[in-house]
């Protein structure tokens, strides 16, 4: 067994001489009493879940602990896995790092059996938020779905989930937006609590001048259209921030100790488009326009206690925007076609002092 296949792959990776042999079950615990704790339940219950007898006292013994030493080498995320023939020790920097050094060696086992080499994994990570967008505008997925996807996005070591809600969130307020498939108040919670659970930060996305049309097609919106369209909101129309507002705040509700919110704010082409945006791009341009719309958005988020997150296609549409747009924006690069370009989009946030990610 020369092809050990680890996704993400590790910065070292030296196989050893000898193997382990699993099968007749394993012993995980901790180092010391302050050990790790929810990383070594999650590691039980993995293993559990695969066949294995897992117990405290018989079996291979897998020791997991925190490390200083390993925490100033690789950081917080960084871990050691070293599997020898006396035992398994997986050392993090933190308890998301011995959580990562878990996941790598539940993947060994899964994909390589109760037998498996002897060897020395030390790994971190490049990027400290790694996670996915999921957009839930489309197909509803079942919330049952939803709570298996964390688990399978945390064997991959993300930490993050961009959530799009669009109609899928039980509004109160303005209860008419969501859809009657809807996630309950009570799923939300769930989704939250099992992804605190996994260490991955969910990080609300509500659309703040764009594809709105969820919400525009109701009537009784009609007055915040963008000349007629249910696709935008007219960034002039003071109402327009009042309703997201509004919206936020009930997210805000059932998102504990938010860091991160997206406000969007991708393909927001009918700027300008009615006659009163339409006197203001002569004014300051289509740029001007634009961030002057989102600096009041991202006051709203700010009050709220959040950092705003954009998506950063309309800067690069109307890179004026980019000197009018407070520096707290964490521009969020969106790859349309995967080409070189994304150096030279990248370089155009930094040389505006943002920070990005793509």
């Amino acid at each position: 067994m020369n092809h050990i296949l680890i996704l993400p792959k590790p910065k070292k990776l030296e196989l050893r001489k000898g193997k382990v042999d699993l099968s007749q079950g394993v012993s995980v615990r901790l180092k010391d009493e302050r050990g790790p704790r929810r990383p070594m339940m999650l590691l039980t219950r993995g293993l559990r879940e695969m066949g294995l007898r897992v117990t405290v006292e018989e079996g291979f013994p897998i020791t997991l602990s925190v490390e200083k030493e390993v925490n100033n080498r690789y950081g917080e995320e960084g871990y050691i896995l070293d599997i020898a023939k006396e035992e398994a020790r997986i050392i993090g920097g933190s308890e998301i790092g011995v959580l990562h050094g878990v996941r790598t060696f539940t993947l060994l086992v899964r994909t390589h059996g109760v037998e498996m080499p002897c060897m020395r994994i030390e790994d971190f990570p490049d990027l400290s938020l790694r996670g996915v967008h999921i957009d839930l505008k489309c197909q509803m997925r079942r919330s049952k779905y939803l709570l298996e996807l964390l688990s399978l996005l945390s064997e991959y070591k993300a930490n993050a989930v961009l959530l799009e809600y669009e109609d899928k969130f039980p509004y109160r307020r303005h209860s008419i937006i969501s859809a009657p498939d809807a996630l309950t108040r009570e799923e939300v919670r769930l989704f939250l609590e099992e992804a605190d659970a996994h260490y991955i930060e969910v990080i609300p996305l509500l659309q703040s001048l764009g594809h709105v049309e969820y919400i525009l097609r109701h009537e009784v919106y009609a007055k915040l259209r963008e000349a007629g369209s249910i696709y935008q909101f007219c960034p002039s129309n003071k109402d327009s921030i009042k309703l997201f507002s509004e919206l936020a705040e009930e997210i805000f509700e059932l998102h504990e100790n938010i860091k991160y919110f997206h406000v969007g704010g991708d393909e927001t082409h009918l700027l300008g488009a009615c006659d009163i945006c339409a006197e203001r791009v002569c004014r300051i341009g289509k740029g001007g326009l634009y961030a002057e719309h989102m600096m009041n958005i991202r006051d709203v988020i700010k009050n709220m206690g959040a950092r705003p997150m954009i998506w950063g296609d309309m800067l690069i549409t109307h890179p004026d925007a980019l000197r009018k747009l407070s520096k707290d924006f964490i521009i969020v690069d969106w790859d349309y076609w995967s080409t070189g370009e994304l150096v030279d989009r990248v370089l155009i946030y930094t040389v505006g002092a943002f920070d990005s990610s793509h």
